[in-house]
């Protein structure tokens, strides 16, 4: 199985858009390609950022390419820092004009969806220690839940992967109505059976954080900290969101608005240089503080994601051929914040960058670190969108599909002569109209199982 990039769902400000974006009702809808199985409601535009060249030794490469991005990010807030091949530490950082302490390598971010690969972590610890297993119903640990139903009979395995079919409900957000992890189960949705697909879901890694807290009888925060951060020497890495000190924010600041639902998805701070340590470490599995059987287990490539050629997850980690090199790496993102991580075992380096937003130029925390990889490897402009390889026939995403939550309702794609996709919705297009299509396919088939939207996910009837 090939290995992979990250495919982060749309928020709602992206999907709002979308709708005042819509083509007029008169005109057909049309899908683009965008690699993978993977398409857009709407063309690319194809315009590129500049390019960043950059020669010399590493650390001339690096003093370079940081001069560049300093002056692309503009008033954007964050820092960049890197491991390289000798362990040398290279780093840079950009501050908001007025901002009362500058931003550091060292300044506490929020890593967001990057807390999953140390929730998973903890759970693969738990289960090398006997504590737990992987693949076992979580009916076993959680005895609220039915051990008939099909949440209880779902596996952390399953939900570490995102192949427990759960989707995250578009129209509330996961801490609405309640904040506590034990509320977990009562949140979970599922958009397909578990087992079939990959869907991306928060929820998910809300209750592997459950199940942690159950079998280890102490509070999540705790056990990931005894058990990954402070083995790894992440003294600073904390839960609490009041340690946040950029964009003016005061001490204490986001302390009332805890929710512990969402901590194990989402809730974990660290700073730049502390999870760039995390990636070199991980980059070098013979020599792992928590060992090779710990590195193995996260990153074994579990399933292929299809969002693009060759995209694979492993547990909270995702995976993707980039030149002659693998790289691992997983984001985060919400309106405010903005982080990510990468390794190359093959060079013995990790990088990672952490914003306080994302700009009009595009410097993503993900664009900065995937460029500064090509520059300091010489690998292939990764700011592009992976569209590399042939689309399958078009008739595998031709047929009906339809959200069983409603949210979606029915979707009819057809081929419009013979090399273009068109869709409609048959019941109406949804209040939320989503700018991207992921198709979906089950081992074995030929024409797509499941459409998957940011709004919700259909499955193609059998016959029509």
């Amino acid at each position: 199985m090939t290995r992979t990039m990250n495919f982060r769902r749309p928020g709602a400000a992206l999907l709002s858009l979308a709708l005042l974006s819509m083509p007029a009702c008169a005109r057909t809808p049309y899908l683009h390609w965008q690699g993978g199985d993977v398409f857009g409601v709407f063309e690319a535009d194809g315009r590129a950022p500049r390019g960043i060249a950059c020669t010399g030794t590493t650390e001339q490469r690096f003093a370079c390419f940081a001069t560049k991005v300093r002056e692309r990010v503009g008033k954007t807030s964050g820092a960049l820092a890197v491991l390289a091949d000798q362990g040398a530490l290279l780093q840079t950082s950009t501050t908001e004009p007025g901002q009362a302490v500058p931003t550091t390598a060292e300044t506490l971010f929020p890593l967001l969806s990057v807390t999953k690969m140390f929730t998973a972590a903890t759970a693969v610890l738990l289960a090398q220690e006997g504590v737990l297993d992987l693949h076992r119903p979580i009916a076993s640990y959680l005895p609220e839940l039915d051990a008939d139903s099909e949440l209880g009979r779902v596996t952390l395995h399953q939900l570490m992967t995102h192949t427990a079919g759960l989707v995250d409900d578009p129209r509330h957000a996961v801490c609405e109505g309640s904040n506590a992890l034990s509320d977990a189960p009562t949140h979970a949705h599922f958009g397909a059976q578990p087992g079939t697909v990959y869907l991306y879901s928060n929820i998910g890694y809300s209750l592997v954080g459950l199940v942690i807290e159950r079998t280890t009888s102490r509070p999540f925060e705790n056990a990931v900290r005894e058990r990954v951060l402070r083995p790894m020497g992440m003294t600073t890495a904390t839960f609490d969101f009041a340690a946040v000190r950029v964009r003016g924010r005061p001490e204490g600041a986001g302390a009332k608005n805890r929710c512990s639902l969402a901590v194990p998805a989402g809730g974990l701070m660290a700073s730049a240089r502390e999870l760039a340590r995390w990636a070199r470490a991980m980059s070098e599995p013979a020599t792992h503080p928590l060992g090779p059987r710990f590195v193995e287990a996260l990153t074994t490539p579990y399933v292929e994601t299809a969002a693009r050629p060759g995209e694979a997850y492993g547990y909270g980690i995702f995976m993707t051929r980039r030149g002659n090199v693998w790289v691992y790496h997983h984001s985060g993102g919400v309106q405010d914040f903005s982080a990510f991580v990468a390794w190359v075992p093959e060079r013995r380096l990790g990088a990672a960058a952490t914003m306080n937003a994302t700009n009009d130029a595009g410097a993503t925390p993900a664009s900065i670190v995937l460029r500064g990889l090509s520059v300091l490897l010489d690998l292939p402009d990764d700011w592009r969108a992976n569209a590399e390889g042939s689309p399958r026939p078009w008739s595998a995403y031709v047929g009906t599909y339809v959200d069983r939550r409603r949210f979606l309702g029915r979707v009819r794609v057809r081929l419009d002569g013979t090399d273009r996709l068109a869709f409609e919705y048959l019941d109406g297009p949804p209040a939320l109209l989503p700018p991207t299509f992921v198709f979906r396919f089950i081992p074995g088939e030929e024409r797509a199982r499941y459409l998957v939207t940011a709004v919700g996910i259909g499955e193609r009837v059998a016959k029509e």
